[in-house]
């Protein structure tokens, strides 16, 4: 049987406007203002997700830590407002290629 294995990556722009999103509709605590400049794994086998945002006009930059199932949640949102399809019975993951959060799609 034929599989598919699709890989979307998104910038550090488009990862924050996604985590603004979902927080935004899920009545949730909304992240600092600034921009990502760093994402990584909390450590090699975690679930959790550290993402550096920076805030210029303030001097700081903050780390926040999100659960691989809220990032993948966030992109998924954005993924529908952009109208890239995503099949429902298909295998989600989030992963970090090259410094930016990627959206594994199998099917």
């Amino acid at each position: 049987m034929p599989r598919e294995n699709r890989l979307i990556v998104f910038d550090h722009g488009e990862l924050y406007h996604a985590i603004y999103s979902l927080c935004s509709n899920k009545g949730l605590k909304m992240p600092p203002q600034g921009n990502i400049n760093k994402v990584s794994f909390a450590d090699s086998n975690s679930k959790l997700i550290v993402i550096d945002i920076e805030n210029n006009l303030k001097q700081v930059t903050k780390q926040e830590e999100y659960g691989r199932d809220f990032i993948a949640a966030a992109l998924m949102l954005l993924c529908r407002g952009l109208g890239i399809p995503l099949p429902k019975v298909a295998n989600k993951a989030v992963s970090i290629v090259e410094g930016k959060i990627a959206l594994r799609i199998k099917i």
